[in-house]
């Protein structure tokens, strides 16, 4: 018998799960592809990614006018290379960038390889602690303070679904450059009860996962296009640095398919999908002990809970109903919808939910703190810096006055509490140790910082 425990584990959980949570296929439901014969590489006929005149070009070029951007380009590395290929493309060592803080890590990694300033900007909160947009007001407090900026790295949507005002932020950068991370906006394109995407809102480059929100294997993901402003020669040489050179046919291939067939079948998808979406979240409204929480990408599913953690919601879900659920916070869950759900499996989601609801009228409210953790921040050190330079674990009583040397951060909100070249204050220490046991970069009593 095979001693194979990884290939073992992830047959035994798609056969036995059904997943609410990335890749959008939802293990290959509706998907009938034999995928080894994708499997190709730069072979006469199939063209180069790097250096595309052929099949992969019309292919791109097909994208490109399906999501009505000027240039796309495939990503193999998800939205991770696109993004850092994006910063390494619009910025110079040394250029400042204004930077949500709400912001991947790959943008951190980003301003290591670039040497890139951040200039902070920390998104608005909703429903208790959930991330939400970028208020315009703030990207322009920051282009009066540093007029100099080249530009602006936001998330919209978030991973809670909740969008920007990306068309009102891009009027106030004038021609400076506006990156989107849609990386869980691909979808918006099947119907207009989703958000509009930024590449229709003004922004410069826009970078998608269509292994998130669409039925694309993982690390599917395109790089999109959208003004002058931006040269196509450009992304491709700085993807070349962060990409591999052996880019996978298959993602390829199975991201030219699914436009194509969401193209061909666009009415049945709104017919199908997105009236059984409607009729889910329908269903959820009239929970009474847990709350389907509002926002703008209804295919998220975000469900508050008030009686219970989210942790132990995932926890009965999973281990009562097999259901797999995207993330868990102390009080919601995420579940992601695709196409490639169908009606008898929201209705069980809504039977299993509404179990649980009924379930939870014994309970009692959890009386939770909310208090978001507000703190003045100054960076003593670039990015780029505190990554070359020699780093030491030290109590974090007696951190004060040195420099973070990885972010620190909160779930919920999923906003660090400290970045990575920041100085230490005492009221960052006092914020850490009251939430210790909600942050991530933490190490028992200790953190990491910078040697002086």
């Amino acid at each position: 018998m095979l001693n194979t425990p990884l290939f073992d584990a992830l047959m035994n959980y798609s056969n036995n799960k059904y997943p609410y949570h990335m890749p959008g296929h939802k293990f290959g439901n509706n998907v009938d592809l034999d995928l080894m014969k994708l499997d190709a590489t730069e072979a006469t006929g199939l063209d180069n990614l790097y250096d595309a005149d052929g099949i992969i070009a019309q292919a791109m070029e097909l994208m490109a006018k399906f999501y009505k951007s000027k240039h796309c380009i495939f990503l193999t590395n998800g939205s991770t290379a696109g993004i850092i290929a994006a910063i390494l493309t619009v910025c110079k060592p040394g250029d400042k960038l204004i930077v949500a803080r709400n912001c991947h890590y790959s943008v951190w990694n980003a301003m290591i390889l670039a040497d890139v300033v951040p200039i902070y900007v920390s998104p608005e909160y909703v429903n208790n602690c959930v991330i939400g947009c970028i208020k315009a007001h703030e990207i322009e407090i920051a282009l009066m303070e540093y007029p100099e900026v080249k530009g602006a790295i936001i998330v919209s949507p978030t991973y809670e679904g909740i969008i920007s005002d990306v068309k009102s932020i891009k009027k106030l950068l004038g021609n400076k450059v506006l990156i989107v991370d849609e990386a869980h906006g691909s979808h918006f394109i099947l119907s207009d009860i989703f958000p509009s995407s930024s590449i229709t809102q003004g922004a410069d480059l826009v970078i998608q996962s269509m292994h998130k929100t669409l039925p694309a294997i993982t690390q599917s993901a395109l790089i999109h296009i959208c003004s002058d402003t931006i040269d196509y020669t450009d992304v491709i040489r700085s993807l070349k640095l962060v990409q591999t050179s052996s880019p996978s046919y298959i993602m390829m291939g199975m991201m030219d398919y699914i436009r194509g067939y969401i193209e061909d079948n666009l009415g049945l998808i709104q017919s199908t999908y997105v009236v059984s979406l409607l009729r889910l979240r329908k269903q959820l409204h009239e929970l009474d002990n847990l709350v389907l929480l509002q926002n703008d990408d209804i295919s998220k599913i975000v469900i508050g809970t008030i009686k219970i953690t989210g942790y132990k919601l995932m926890e009965w879900l999973e281990q009562s109903y097999n259901l797999g659920v995207e993330a868990a916070f102390p009080s919601y869950v995420i579940l992601i919808t695709t196409m490639a759900d169908t009606i008898d499996r929201f209705d069980f989601l809504a039977d299993a939910l509404t179990e649980i609801d009924v379930k939870l009228t014994k309970f009692t409210d959890i009386e939770e703190e909310h208090e978001l953790p507000n703190a003045t921040h100054t960076i003593g050190m670039s990015v780029r810096e505190v990554y070359f330079k020699e780093h030491c674990e030290i109590n974090i009583e007696d951190a004060a006055n040195y420099v973070c040397a990885q972010n620190i951060m909160l779930y919920p909100p999923g906003v660090p509490l400290v970045c990575i070249g920041e100085v230490i204050t005492a009221r960052h220490i006092e914020l850490i140790l009251k939430y210790k046991d909600k942050l991530k970069g933490v190490r028992g009593q200790n953190i990491l910082v910078v040697v002086v």
